[in-house]
This record gives structure tokens, sequence and C-alpha cells, in this order.
């Protein structure tokens, strides 16, 4: 069994979720081949690479983006699959004009722009938290520029890969919820917060002892966002931006950074070719509950991988005799795996499938 380096919020939801899958994945000596990018990720991949070449155009000037990490066919070329640039493209330039057309990108913009520090992204994160090694890929970092708080962003597109008749609409809680496109009806709700949404003054000020992100004069004051806190809308939003805040400086359990996702849901009419996207802006905090029991996960994840017992429902004989399957299953030829997998009904119990 191999020792990965690091934790990382996808891997512990894998762990929670699908163990086999994790074993196989992170700690088989010949791990499965990665699964080729699906067209919902490329499209993800695609808007990504639209916006924050953006920013930091906006940031820095076109001349000295050309040829840097963030020149827009860097970006793209880095992040999307070849199988399927040509379809991504398509769609994520549609969504990219939906977040401008919908005022969004210009209220994140004028967020960025205000903040009294330049914005961190694409940067690797990493770092030992409390005993366990994680690891992190921050969107958006940038300063709130009345409260001085970090405002860790993440950037979800939700039902991009849908077909006509079907797609995604827009997660509970929001601040603000915006239509994509400018011809048409308006939505309902076009411009309103969620009904669960309950505005709160939040800043640096009401803190003691908080590291600050940047060196500065100013004075905090509040910012406004939801009093909810995330894990009351999603818990594994709210599992992924701790895990980023604790990398970037934030103390497990300190309530000293807020969480800003920017979510593109995607619906696709039966009647017409393109599609109807709606942006939402969540800002909430993770609570001091939430992270203590997301850092208690790891360790116990770490500790599992340490002591070489994954299977925890079973002895550590027989956990180890399930990866050794396991491991013959990673270098199996796929259309084998299926025989391997239902083991457990052939009357080898310690094979049971488990979360």
């Amino acid at each position: 069994m191999r020792k990965p380096k690091f934790l990382s919020p996808s891997s512990k939801s894998r762990w929670l979720c699908d163990r086999n899958g994790f074993y196989t994945k992170y700690l088989a000596e010949n791990r499965t081949p990665r699964e080729p990018q699906a067209i919902y990720m490329g499209v993800g991949s695609g808007f990504d690479a639209f916006v924050k070449s953006e920013i930091m155009t906006r940031c820095y000037g076109k001349p000295m983006m050309k040829g840097t990490a963030f020149d827009f066919e860097t970006l793209f070329e880095a992040q999307v699959e070849h199988h399927h640039r040509d379809r991504s493209m398509i769609i994520a330039s549609e969504v990219w004009r939906a977040y401008k057309n919908s005022g969004a990108f210009e209220a994140l913009w004028a967020d960025i722009e205000a903040s009294p520090c330049a914005p961190m992204m694409e940067e690797r994160v990493e770092g030992t938290v409390a005993g366990v090694p994680l690891l992190g890929l921050p969107d958006l970092v940038y300063v709130d520029a009345v409260s001085l708080m970090k405002v860790v962003t993440d950037f979800k597109i939700m039902g991009s890969g849908s077909a006509k008749g079907g797609g995604a609409s827009p997660p509970q809680g929001f601040m603000i919820v915006r239509d994509g496109w400018t011809e048409g009806k308006p939505s309902k709700n076009n411009g309103e917060c969620h009904k669960k949404h309950e505005p709160f003054e939040f800043g640096a000020g009401d803190l003691e002892g908080l590291s600050w992100p940047c060196s500065c004069d100013l004075q905090p004051g509040k910012m406004t966002i939801g009093k909810a806190y995330l894990e009351d809308f999603n818990l594994d939003w709210a599992d992924q931006m701790s895990t980023y805040a604790w990398l970037l400086g934030s103390k497990v359990g300190a309530e000293d950074f807020v969480v800003r996702i920017e979510c593109g849901s995607c619906r696709h009419p039966k009647t017409a070719d393109h599609m109807k996207v709606k942006w939402s802006t969540h800002m909430n905090r993770v609570s001091n509950v939430h992270q203590i029991q997301l850092i208690k996960t790891y360790k116990e994840i770490w500790k599992c991988i340490e002591d070489e017992h994954i299977f925890q429902e079973m002895s550590k004989e027989d956990s180890q005799a399930r990866c050794e399957v396991l491991e013959m299953q990673a270098t199996a030829p796929k259309n084998s795996h299926a025989a391997l997998n239902d083991m457990g009904s052939a009357g080898t119990g310690w094979f049971m499938r488990t979360g």
C-alpha cells in the first residue's frame, strides 16, 4: 500500500462515500487509470479560464498577461482535456457570457478592485494542520476592503451537461440571484435573495487575535453576509472552503474568514438550443463546530492510513486481505472488475461493500 502525500477535500469525500474507490485511487500500488474528463468538468474548467484570465488582465493589463500562466489560451489548454475542447469551449463561452450579462462578474470585480491586496488565484496551498498534511487549490482569494476579512472564493457550474428540458436550480441560501440573459422575460426572483437568507453584519472588529492577510493602515468595518452558516446549505462546500482557509492561515475553528460562492445554474429549454443560466452569489461563514468535526474526520482518515487499517468495520487482518483484492482489481482488465466487486455475494463476508 502506498501512502499519499496529502489529503484533500475531494479525497475526504471519496473516503466517506466510496472506501473501495478511495483505496484504488489513492492507496493502491498500481492505481486505476484516471477517468477522462467529463464534459461538465471541461465546461467548468473552461469557464475558470475565462474568468481568471479576465481578472488578471484587468489587474495587470493585457500585454503583461500574454504568454503567462494566466493567458486565456494557456489556462484553457492546461485545464480542459483535448478530447472535448471544442464542445467545452462552446458551452463555457455561453456560461461566461451569461456571467457578464447578469452583472454578477462586475459585482465581484468591484470587490476585487477595491481590495487593499492583490488577489490570489490558481495557487497550490499545502501544509500540515493538526498533524494531517492537506492540499488545496483555491479559485480566488481577496481581502474585503471594508471588513479586511479574507474572502475565500470558488466558482461552481451546475447543470451544464444536462439534456434539453433539464438542468439545475440555484442552491438555497443565496444572497442574490441574477438572470444571465438580456432578452425575454426575466425570472420572478431576479435580483432577489433566497427566502432563507438573512442579512448579517460581520467584520474583523468582532474578532480577537486575527492574523491580517495583508498590511494596511485601514480600520476594519462590517460587511454584509448571510447569517446562516454555509454547512446549513451545503456540507461539501463548507468542507472544501474550510480546508482552503486553514491552509491560508486561519486556525481550525476560527470564524475569521468569509466564503464566497459564485454559482452558475444552467437549464436547457426544450424548444431552444441555448441555455438559460442564473447566477447566485453565496456569502457565509463556516461554524466553529463544523470545522472541528471536519478536522476530526481528516485525523481519523490519516490515522487509518498510517496504521494500514483502511476498513475499520473489520479486523486489521481482514482489512489488509481486502486491500490485496483491491490491488488485484486495480491492475485487472476493466471488464473483470464486476466479478471482483461481487465477491461479497459468494460467501466471502469480509469483502462486503461499505459506504
